[in-house]
């Protein structure tokens, strides 16, 4: 019997110890209240979770309606052989664009319970074409090799100024 009680008092540490590094932002968790003890566990529907919806692109992120139960949402793009990749995983209904998404035309997002994401969630699909825009940078130094101009097509440009003895005294623009 003390052996019995040791091990549930010893998983009850682990769950405990565990659960909270594990969490991501929408599971359900369930009490479960044995022998004085409570265990909390995440809740796994045995449904296949409904396609996200209200996929809402953006020059500079990704949106869409939570899924109730969702543990965490998978993101694919599509690359340039028409094969699905994961770009990401994310544990919130929003993700910013950034060098991952680059070069990809069409964007898809299922939903994931807390163990898996494989046949558990139908996938949404929204075409990105022309929406994420990446910034050009280009550096134009003086003829000392000085920084001077930092041109960038979608914050704009940047000018740098140095004294007499070569040190940056001011910064006009974007970069402030």
């Amino acid at each position: 019997m003390n052996s019995i009680l040791l091990r549930l008092k010893l998983g009850v540490l682990l769950i405990t110890l565990l659960f909270p590094v594990l969490t991501f932002a929408k599971t359900t968790w369930i009490p479960i209240s044995l022998s004085g003890y409570t265990f909390i566990v995440p809740y796994i529907p045995s449904e296949i979770y409904a396609a996200p919806t209200k996929l809402l692109p953006s020059k500079t992120y990704l949106s869409w309606d939570d899924v109730l139960h969702a543990s965490r949402y998978q993101i694919y793009g599509i690359n340039h052989n028409g094969d699905w990749v994961l770009i990401m995983e994310s544990e919130t209904n929003r993700v910013d664009f950034d060098h991952r998404f680059f070069g990809y035309q069409e964007i898809k997002v299922r939903a994931c319970n807390f163990k898996t994401c494989d046949g558990v969630g139908l996938f949404a699909s929204t075409s990105v074409t022309g929406i994420i825009k990446f910034p050009t940078i280009k550096y134009t130094h003086d003829a000392l090799g000085r920084l001077k101009i930092v041109s960038d097509s979608l914050k704009g440009n940047s000018e740098y100024d140095y004294d007499a003895a070569g040190n940056r005294k001011s910064v006009e623009g974007q970069d402030k």
